[in-house]
């Protein structure tokens, strides 16, 4: 069932999560700007796990200079996001920091650190 959330607390929705992966990461909003651009149809349906494979893979590019600003948007949305939002980001984006990085990379640290919560 659904966690209460507290009061005035916005259930983060699909337009909503992607509003906070781009802000979370400026450098991509750029990247971003273009896959919209080369998209034929309603930007709306552009596909989600592509786009959030990117996502992915700019995380874990940043996460070496210390920039964790996508993973703390992720941690937002997993918390406050919908049933849709939750599953985007969980099939969409935490496997690839899962594949993309190595076991004996030092970044796998944070992002378990990160996953595993207080």
């Amino acid at each position: 069932g659904e966690m209460a959330r507290g009061p005035g607390r916005k259930t983060i929705d699909r337009d909503e999560m992607y509003r906070l992966l781009l802000a979370a990461s400026p450098s991509l909003a750029d990247a971003w700007a273009d896959q919209i651009g080369s998209w034929p149809g309603d930007p709306r349906a552009l596909p989600d796990y592509p786009s959030l494979h990117s996502f992915a893979l700019h995380a874990v590019a940043n996460l070496a200079d210390g920039s964790t600003g996508i993973l703390d948007a992720v941690l937002r949305i997993l918390r406050d996001g919908d049933e849709t939002a939750r599953r985007l980001v969980t099939a969409g984006i935490i496997p690839e920091f899962a594949v993309a990085l190595d076991y004996s990379d030092p970044r796998r640290e944070i992002l378990e650190e990160y996953l595993k919560g207080d």
